[in-house]
């Protein structure tokens, strides 16, 4: 490992973030997995987690949220999309 040119927060995050991080292939394979896979060719707007369909958490289906996290990111990237409605419409096209 190359230590040269890391500030202290730097290492101290590595080391605390370490063991979440998986390898490359690791983290490929579920994408790998869906795009191939001859099972999952009717499967369509389903969570997988570990080449495996999972539950979504409560926090990843609120329509709410999904609008406001839209009109956050439009904000910060000055740009508009077809998200950038009223409310109501927006929660109507998330669902």
């Amino acid at each position: 490992m190359d230590w040269d040119g890391m500030r202290c927060g730097e290492v101290s995050d590595m080391f605390v973030a370490r063991p979440l991080l998986v390898s490359a292939r690791a983290g490929a394979q579920t994408s790998v997995y869906c795009a191939v896979a001859d099972e999952l060719t009717a499967v369509s707007g389903k969570y997988l987690r570990r080449c495996r369909v999972s539950h979504q958490s409560a926090r990843a289906s609120d329509a709410a949220l999904a609008a406001h996290l839209w009109h956050v990111r439009n904000v910060l990237t000055h740009t508009v999309t077809h998200l950038s409605l009223r409310s109501r419409e927006r929660c109507k096209l998330l669902r």
